[in-house]
């Protein structure tokens, strides 16, 4: 399990890393929000 873990936790690091890049500003603000 701990496996599986791992990987998937990067992935989902570097995908919302990658998604607050392309963010603008506001989009970012009302992201964090959530």
């Amino acid at each position: 399990m701990r496996k599986l873990l791992l990987p998937l936790a990067l992935m989902v690091t570097v995908a919302s890393a990658g998604e607050q890049f392309a963010m603008s500003d506001a989009d970012r603000a009302m992201y964090k929000e959530c």
